[in-house]
């Protein structure tokens, strides 16, 4: 049987950060990890406007720094707002680091 292409993707991510995917645990998908407690999501629809936000990021961001998007919808606290950055910058970043 065919492995399923959200597994795949959970696995890809787990494994750029130097962990294996955690399977059907009832925890995180990549929860082995020194830092990290890694939830993926292998979504059909991913509202449009992230990637605009991100392109505007990338477009006024100097080549030697990281354009990140932080969105927060008003009335909540700034401790849970949200910060999206590219997968390979992430990486980059934290990635295979798992003291």
């Amino acid at each position: 049987m065919a492995d399923k292409s959200w597994k795949k993707f959970e696995r890809r991510v787990c494994r750029a950060h130097g962990i294996e995917r955690a399977g059907p645990t009832g925890m995180a998908d990549g929860d082995a990890h020194a830092l990290f407690s890694i939830e993926c999501k292998l979504e059909k629809a991913v509202p449009s406007y992230l990637g605009a936000v991100m392109a505007q990021a990338i477009s006024h961001s100097p080549v030697e720094k990281v354009p990140i998007v932080v969105v927060k919808k008003p009335g909540l606290e700034m401790r849970d707002a949200f910060v999206i950055v590219r997968f390979q910058d992430w990486i980059d970043l934290h990635g295979v680091a798992n003291g």
